[in-house]
């Protein structure tokens, strides 16, 4: 089975929160939206007014900030009901669902937003982004491409970064660092551009030029948690891992809400197998970023770490490892590692069965792992007649409590490596404030 390998985050900052502020201040208030001035006198009482697109959109914030998203999502429609041509109104709706996991619902909405506004970048970044977390590579590029097509947005800092991003994801460096080096004509002390060309060169393994961009990008923005981000992972994979320590929990000090750093100090805590520590930063992760499936299985591998001390992490691993499947469809390390941990205990059984039997007949399943599933399954049946029997004495039969899983031991952390998959991050926008990751980067 292929789970266990810890793969550090590599989103970081990049779009201006301000700007994304500002467009998302006037969203979904529509103009026009005049309160009307109590009368001197009102001898005959008024029915109430309803509330004005700007008191739901103010609601909206509110709950957004809070994490009720279901709700946020719910107000938000209200204001889109009121001013069904507001673009930024159809965005902060699919901002919501992506929050809830509706990843799919908001695709149609930025999708939507798009429709009507080819232009709209936090729509263009959010789309992007997913695209890119779905493998959706070739998507991802051409929603770039043509916006970066148009005149007006031909050189837009934003666009350019997620495109060398797209690229340097399907390993295409020289169009990764031509996307980038534009960002450099146009400005070139643009932080985010060295922070790219940064992590394309680590990522051909060219550590010392790498080192070299990530400074000059901490040099021009020492205040950005993901340019700390990058530089502890091009400090990783030099062997500094204090150094690399340092810088991940300089991002989190820089910003308390930024995922990533928190995925990359779990993935360390991890590779010294302190599943405390690393649950702590994971379940802190998937706060922030609750449709992210990679923070999610992170998550789970802490959890099912510290199972065979804590029958009930067991369960607790599987519910994250369940998340994962919803998040992901048909994952084979998601499968066999429900299917394992709802097997530690005899409440999981009915659960276990089902997904063992799937994570057997996987094709990248080896034979050892087959058998230990076969003599696990079997194990469970064992138990599950031995609690429907009566003892001896009339008294009820064992309680079927399984020890904690041997068949399936934690397998080997081999320790964070810097693959480049993100976390949230790139075109992220939050109505109310800034975002953890901020929009428009990796």
């Amino acid at each position: 089975m292929s789970g266990g390998r810890e793969r550090l985050q590599r989103t970081g900052r990049g779009v201006g929160g301000a700007l994304l502020l500002l467009l998302l201040g006037a969203c979904a208030t529509g103009t026009g939206a005049v309160r009307t001035q109590a009368p001197a006198a009102a001898p005959v009482p008024k029915p109430a007014e309803p509330p004005s697109s700007n008191a739901i959109f103010e609601r909206g914030v509110e709950a957004f900030s809070d994490g009720r998203f279901a709700e946020a999502e719910q107000l938000f429609s209200q204001v889109l009901a009121q001013h069904p041509e507001s673009a930024n109104a159809r965005f902060d709706v699919g901002l919501a669902q992506e929050r809830q996991g509706k990843l799919e619902q908001a695709q149609e909405s930025y999708g939507a937003v798009l429709e009507k506004d080819p232009g709209h970048v936090p729509s263009l970044l959010n789309l992007g982004r997913l695209y890119r977390e779905a493998e959706r590579l070739d998507d991802a590029i051409a929603l770039y491409e043509r916006a970066l097509a148009e005149p007006k947005s031909a050189r837009h800092a934003e666009l350019l970064n997620n495109l060398s991003e797209a690229y340097r994801l399907k390993r295409e460096f020289a169009k990764a660092e031509e996307a980038a080096r534009r960002v450099l004509e146009r400005s070139e002390d643009h932080p985010g551009a060295y922070k790219s060309l940064a992590l394309i060169h680590l990522d051909q393994g060219h550590h010392a030029l790498a080192r070299f961009f990530a400074e000059k990008a901490q040099a021009l923005d020492a205040d950005d948690p993901g340019i700390c981000n990058t530089y502890g992972l091009i400090l990783l994979a030099a062997d500094d891992r204090a150094g690399a320590l340092a810088q991940f929990r300089k991002a989190v000090s820089l910003s308390a809400d930024f995922a990533p750093g928190h995925v990359n100090l779990g993935a360390l805590a991890l590779r010294y197998r302190d599943y405390a520590a690393a649950e702590a930063s994971f379940a802190r992760a998937v706060e922030l970023e609750p449709s992210s499936a990679e923070a999610w299985r992170y998550l789970a591998w802490a959890r099912d770490g510290q199972k065979g001390r804590t029958p009930a992490k067991g369960q607790a691993a599987a519910e994250a490892w369940e998340k994962v499947l919803s998040l992901k469809g048909e994952d084979p390390d998601a499968v066999c590692g429900a299917g394992w941990a709802w097997s530690v205990d005899r409440s999981g059984f009915a659960r276990a069965r089902p997904l063992l039997e799937r994570c057997a007949a996987l094709e990248g399943t080896a034979p050892a792992e087959r058998a230990r599933i076969e003599s696990k399954l079997k194990a469970i049946a064992s138990l599950e007649r031995a609690a429907q029997q009566p003892a001896a004495g009339g008294e009820a039969g064992p309680e079927g409590q399984a020890e904690p899983v041997q068949e399936q031991p934690v397998q080997e952390q081999p320790g964070p490596e810097a693959d480049g998959t993100g976390v949230g991050g790139a075109g992220e926008a939050s109505p109310a404030a800034p975002p953890p990751g901020d929009a428009g980067e990796k």
